[in-house]
């Protein structure tokens, strides 16, 4: 009799846990569907009510959102659109309010789970608000992909740590020649010291291309071990405009020392 009586338990307990983790479901559709049913709102109250009503269905229901997103062109997701990026501008204005940022980590979920680069691309350039430390690690690998290393670029540089430009330089190293010339704008525009040893070599290769880009991040940079190989880049141009842009670059080189306090250098 305890074993029929066990057994009818144990039946309750499994099938009755159906309807209600179904009810759950409902009840979560519902909601998203509600808040999508508001959206595009132009009132930043009600927007940022809403902003925090996405984020209080955390991972669960952010994922929802961003998995009603279709390829550009296949059907109407504008509602959906509108919501996630509203979500990551807002995201981002409050991370620290955030508990384990749970936007951009439901984010990086749903660029791993969607199979369309399109709309992966779309989360990616979502994540652009959002993104910390924490997507680092994630980002790195994209930048080895030849249709997504560019918002990836993106996001890295928008994150504009020491981890994000050392990512930056690592993949530079090893990149294609296309990629490689993105990576070093990149890495000029945020001015990270530690990658001007490796852009003295690239400086003074015969790839035009390169030795352009590659004076240009220099100057922009700015480190004293740089200013010899600028210098030479410069007088090989005989001082004047050429496709190496050397000029340029030199004239950039005496503005960024002098911003960091250089007096020497800065005097060119």
């Amino acid at each position: 009799m305890k074993k029929i009586f066990y057994s009818l338990f144990v039946a309750f307990i499994c099938f009755g846990a159906l309807p209600l983790q179904a009810q759950m479901n409902r009840t979560l559709n519902t909601k998203v569907a509600d808040i999508l049913a508001q959206m595009p709102t132009e009132e930043v109250h009600h927007a940022n009510k809403l902003m925090q009503e996405i984020i209080e269905l955390d991972s669960d229901g952010i994922m929802l959102f961003c998995d009603m997103l279709v390829p550009a062109g296949t059907g109407n997701d504008t509602q959906v659109r509108y919501a996630l990026q509203s979500l990551a501008a807002y995201a981002g204005g409050i991370d620290a309010q955030i508990k384990a940022n749970v936007v951009e980590k439901t984010f990086i979920q749903a660029i791993q789970k969607a199979n369309n680069k399109e709309v992966k691309t779309f989360l990616l350039e979502r994540l652009v608000f959002c993104a910390s430390n924490d997507s680092v690690s994630f980002l790195s690998g994209l930048l080895k992909d030849d249709m997504l290393y560019k918002p990836a670029l993106e996001v890295l540089y928008a994150i504009h740590s020491l981890e994000a430009s050392n990512a930056i330089l690592n993949a530079t190293m090893d990149a294609n020649h296309e990629k490689k010339l993105a990576f070093i704008d990149a890495l000029g525009k945020l001015q990270f010291e530690p990658a001007a040893t490796y852009l003295e070599q690239l400086a003074t290769t015969n790839d035009v291309f390169l030795v352009k880009k590659s004076l240009e991040a220099l100057g922009q940079i700015g480190a004293p071990t740089s200013y010899t190989v600028l210098l030479n880049a410069a007088k090989k141009s005989g001082y004047s405009y050429d496709k190496s842009e050397a000029i340029l670059a030199f004239i950039q080189y005496g503005k960024s020392t002098q911003s960091k306090g250089n007096i020497t250098t800065s005097n060119l």
